[in-house]
């Protein structure tokens, strides 16, 4: 997580950041992952983040999509440690959440009863900001 320090403190005025993860053998839980969510937190142009094939825990993509006013984009595909625990607290937590867009495409571990309670809050309006799942 050296890089998300570095960025943190080089490129503040990003806008877009997209990464993808080879070989990556330890989970990012939210210990482990906070210079990920104070890059994501101070980089207050940051509105599009993709972490392709990162090892993300549930609590680390929860963080991740609360952390910044200004994302609106989130793409945490083939993540294989997400089970979509954080999907049901989404729902439930961004109520006036930026974040339009949140893709998981391949995410193998996904829950299919996570999906429906993120569903269910869409359904129920509690999460109006949300337009498109992948």
């Amino acid at each position: 997580m050296l890089l998300f320090k570095t960025l943190r403190e080089k490129c503040r005025l990003i806008e877009n950041l997209c990464l993808e993860a080879y070989q990556v053998s330890d989970t990012a839980d939210a210990k482990t992952g906070s210079p990920l969510i104070e890059f994501v937190t101070n980089s207050y142009n940051l509105t599009s983040l993709t972490l392709i094939s990162f090892r993300l825990t549930d609590e680390l993509a929860l963080n991740l999509a609360d952390s910044s006013n200004k994302l609106k984009y989130l793409n945490s595909s083939r993540s294989p440690t997400l089970n979509g625990r954080f999907l049901r607290d989404l729902g439930h937590s961004c109520k006036e959440s930026s974040l339009k867009t949140l893709i998981m495409r391949n995410c193998y571990n996904l829950q299919e009863e996570e999906v429906m309670e993120l569903c269910n809050s869409l359904l129920k309006g509690r999460f109006k900001s949300i337009r498109h799942i992948g």
